[in-house]
């Protein structure tokens, strides 16, 4: 099957996208099954975020929502 890029129509497959500069910085946090998240939460110190004092938009289908996002399209 053939990879489709934005010159075939279709759109980019951005997670992968986003896993290969993740592997370049931080090859390290990879293992056989995947990313390994509590190294990587390792690896970035203080930059990471919790979770708690913030404010933002939380709604039922939130997470499913951005995967489909994050989906390539087929284009025509």
């Amino acid at each position: 099957m053939k990879k489709l890029t934005e010159q075939d129509g279709g759109s980019l497959d951005m997670v992968n996208e986003n896993l290969k500069a993740l592997k370049t910085i931080f090859p390290e946090a990879f293992n056989e099954d995947g990313v390994n998240f509590d190294m990587l939460r390792q690896l970035l110190g203080d930059a990471v975020d919790e979770g708690e004092g913030k404010y933002g938009l939380n709604w039922h289908g939130k997470k499913r929502a951005r995967q489909i996002a994050l989906t390539p399209s087929l284009g025509p």
